[in-house]
């Protein structure tokens, strides 16, 4: 063989090697990765039923992060939310206070998109906690995230959400949509 044929085979035995390794490592599989955090995430409550009064409140809890495959995973989250429920009693008795607190459950689906920047959609349902809590309430939830390294696993998430919200035992008589929370937060939490 000449000596053009022998560096044309070499090229070619090179090539094969590194596709064939980049191939493999390109296969590799993803290790499920959970995390574990807390969560600020201060919000507004836009009532529509009350001419677009914003009424702003902090919001906190912990949450739980499971990512399955490189672009998927799901969280779970429970919150303490308040709200404002100014008119949302007849005739609240004296004493019965406008601002009532709900243990809010949250489980949804995250994308983890490109850059750490993540959308998640998914379901919450707010129990209300108190003598004068009104009837629960319920509503889908929609965020887009940005995941910070902190240092080694501990990130920090800045988050901007939105979350219409509905009262069950309303539902049919023209009043159950009762308006939107919007808020933006921050998540700290830790990747195992």
């Amino acid at each position: 063989m000449g000596t053009t044929t022998k560096a044309i085979v070499s090229m070619a035995a090179v090539s094969v090697m590194a596709w064939g390794g980049t191939s493999a490592k390109a296969q590799e599989p993803f290790k499920t990765r959970l995390s574990v955090g807390f969560a600020f995430t201060p919000e507004w409550q836009v009532d529509q039923s009350r001419g677009e009064d914003k009424s702003f409140y902090p919001t906190y809890g912990v949450f739980l992060e499971a990512q399955f495959t490189r672009r998927s995973g799901l969280q779970f989250g429970i919150y303490d939310r308040m709200s404002d429920m100014t008119g949302w009693i007849p005739g609240p008795p004296p004493g019965a206070p406008n601002v009532i607190h709900a243990v809010s459950l949250r489980l949804g689906y995250k994308f983890y998109w490109a850059k750490g920047i993540d959308l998640a959609a998914g379901m919450l349902y707010d129990a209300g906690v108190g003598k004068y809590a009104p009837s629960d309430a319920y509503g889908p939830y929609f965020s887009i995230s940005k995941d910070i390294r902190l240092y080694k696993e501990l990130f920090a998430e800045l988050e901007a959400h939105a979350n219409p919200f509905f009262n069950p035992n309303h539902w049919g008589s023209g009043s159950a949509y009762r308006g939107i929370y919007v808020g933006v937060g921050l998540k700290v939490k830790y990747r195992f």
